[in-house]
Formats: structure tokens, sequence, C-alpha cells
């Protein structure tokens, strides 16, 4: 039996084992035909990547949530869990929380475990968001003036406790992305959790 040789992205962030034995075939065909055919077992070699793990694991199960292929994504989350935080930097992690966020959300009415877990990705980055918001503004990354991007996991906890009627921990999260200078219609969806805190009855 002919070993196989494992190169791309694969071999040169050392998950070369973790492809071959945690990883069935379907899955490896499915990271090859959706992501990209350069991740595994291709000719030639690569030296290096600018990636770090977290983020080329987080990146590919973004790419891997559809339906078919969601199962896949959950094992290039859960890789990423084990060797969090790596050596990745703060925005490398931000941005990873937002793909697993992501990826767990699409599925939260048919994974039982789907909605907590885009409730506990949301949470891990909202913990970080004021050195993530250092990082992005250290190397230039603002929309305009000194405004940060948009924190995708901000927005989508405050639409998540919204959705449960929890306006007033809603708002809260939005007062705190807005006070960090996350980009986002904040005030509009301040106002509007308000509007519906107050016609909650007292009890």
């Amino acid at each position: 039996m002919v070993e196989k040789k494992i190169e791309g992205k694969i071999r040169v962030l050392g998950l070369d084992d973790w492809w071959l034995n945690e990883l069935t075939q379907c899955d490896r065909d499915a990271v090859q035909q959706s992501y990209g055919p350069d991740q595994g077992e291709i000719e030639g070699t690569l030296s290096w990547t600018t990636q770090s793990r977290i983020s080329f694991l987080t990146n590919v199960a973004d790419w891997l949530k559809g339906e078919d292929t969601r199962f896949t994504a959950y094992k290039f989350i859960k890789k990423a869990d084990e060797i969090w935080p790596d050596e990745a930097a703060a925005i490398q992690r931000h941005f990873a929380l937002s793909a697993m966020c992501k990826v767990y959300y699409r599925w939260r009415d048919t994974d039982e475990f789907a909605l907590d877990a885009a409730i506990a990705s949301c949470k891990r980055s909202i913990s970080m968001q004021h050195e993530a918001a250092i990082a992005l503004r250290a190397t230039g990354q603002i929309t305009w003036g000194t405004g940060l991007p948009g924190h995708y996991c901000f927005k989508q906890l405050a639409i998540i406790e919204e959705k449960r009627g929890n306006f007033t921990e809603a708002v809260t999260i939005c007062e705190e992305a807005k006070l960090e200078g996350w980009m986002d219609d904040w005030d509009k969806r301040i106002a509007r959790l308000e509007k519906k805190a107050a016609k909650v009855p007292r009890r």
C-alpha cells in the first residue's frame, strides 16, 4: 500500500495526521471540491502560508456550511477549538469566531446543538472584542475616521436576544458595541429595542 503524501496548507499547518486519520474520504472530497483542490493531496510543495491554523480551519468551515457538508464544517470547527488559541493573532481569532457563529447559526433550527454553539461563539468573540478593536486600529483596518468595521457577533447576539424577547439584554449588547466603535445602525436598533421593552408588561 502506497502511503498518501500530503502537501499544500494541510502539511504546512501541521494538520496532515488529522487530515488522514480523523476525516473521512467524503470529508476530504468535500473540502477539495468546495474550498479548493490545493489543500491536501496534491503534487508539488507549499513552503509557507500567512494563515494560522484556526484561521484556515474556520475559513474552510464557513465554505462548507451548506446542508450536505455542514458536518464536515463542524469537524473543522472542533479541530480549531482543540488547538485554540494556537499562534493566531487577535484579528484572526476575531474573524475565526465570526465564521464559527455563521456556521452554527445557519443550522440553528436543524441541529439541536447549533443555536447554543452559535451563542457561545458570539460570547467568546465579544469577550475579546476590545483586544480585537485595538489590533484592527493598529493595522489601519477601519471604515472611516476611527470607526471599526461591523462586528458580526455583536449584531448576531443582539438579534438572538431580541427574538427571545430579551430586549433589555439586546440593548446592553448594542450599547457595548457602540461604545467600542464597531460600526452598525446601533442607535436605530437600540431605539427599536427600547420601544419593544417598554411594551412588555411589568411583573
